[in-house]
Order: structure tokens, then sequence, then C-alpha cells
């Protein structure tokens, strides 16, 4: 029941037109999930562990290219008057907002991630006979993340930079 649950919120996290605010309450009970679930449940565990990475590469991708549209310096329109082109700039959204939301979600994942490896890390270490299979799927995600965990050890954000390095070591 709950690989159901957790599948039908990896689907409303995916979906086109997901408000930050909703992936992030969606992140929060993702969290709870992975503190009380999986650490008894292998397949919620490596589900969840997916969901996790799936956003770390969203939410890095949208810091990259929002880096590469602030790139280029927007020319002023010599067509337009001053108070035209002031209001033309006014009328943007300041994605200030925008990268807060995304720093909370990121900071929320960290978290996740850091919450199921202290509870998994016996069966995740440990070559049983039984989670052989897991366990190495869980090792396998983690060391292809291994590079976007480095990239946001050095963020901005120190609460994200702290739950990142103690993520990697």
């Amino acid at each position: 029941m709950t690989s159901v649950i957790v599948h039908e919120v990896n689907l409303f996290i995916t979906r086109v037109g997901a408000k930050p605010s909703h992936i992030y309450y969606s992140v929060a009970y993702l969290n709870r999930i992975s503190s009380m679930v999986a650490p008894k449940d292998e397949k919620v565990r490596v589900m969840v562990l997916r969901i996790y990475f799936s956003l770390f590469k969203k939410l890095l991708n949208s810091d990259l290219a929002e880096k590469k549209e602030e790139a280029p310096p927007a020319k002023k329109d010599r067509t337009k008057s001053k108070k035209e082109n002031e209001r033309a700039s006014k009328g943007k959204p300041v994605s200030n907002e925008l990268e807060q939301e995304d720093n909370k979600v990121a900071e929320l994942v960290l978290k996740g991630v850091n919450i199921l490896m202290a509870k998994c890390s016996d069966q995740l270490f440990d070559s049983g006979a039984s989670g052989e299979s897991s366990s190495a799927e869980m090792r396998r995600l983690i060391e292809e993340e291994t590079m976007s965990l480095f990239r946001l050890a050095h963020h901005d954000v120190f609460r994200i930079s702290i739950q990142a390095l103690k993520l990697l070591f």
C-alpha cells in the first residue's frame, strides 16, 4: 500500500504545472514516509531515493538554466521611452521568489536523503542475502548522483551545502 502512495506522490510531483509549494509539501510528506516506513520496506526505500534524486536533477537543471538566461545583458530598446523601458523591466517576475522555493525544496530533499541513509545504514552497508539487490541499487543511485551532490556542496545557502556535505561524507 505504501508503494502505491509513494508512486502517486511521484506522479503529483512530476506533473506539469506543479507549484513549488505543492512540491515542498509533497517532499515533506515523503520525508515522513522515509523516516517511518522505508527502513522496513526495501521497495519503498528505493522508490523514495529515486524520487529524491530526480528532484535533484530537476532543481539543478533549473538553476543552470536560470544562470544561462541571466548571462546575456538585456539591451535597451531605443525605440521606447525611459518610462516604458522601466515599466517593461518591472513587469518581469522576480526570480528570487522562485529561487527561494527551490532552495526550500532542495533543503528538504537533502534532509530526506540524510534521514533515509541514517535509518537504513545498517541495511545499506550489510550485504545480507535478502536485501542485496536493493542495497546495490541504492549504492548505484548514490554513486550516479555524487557529482550533483558536489555541486550542491558549493551552493550559496549554507544549510544546503552542509546537508550535501553530510551526505557525501
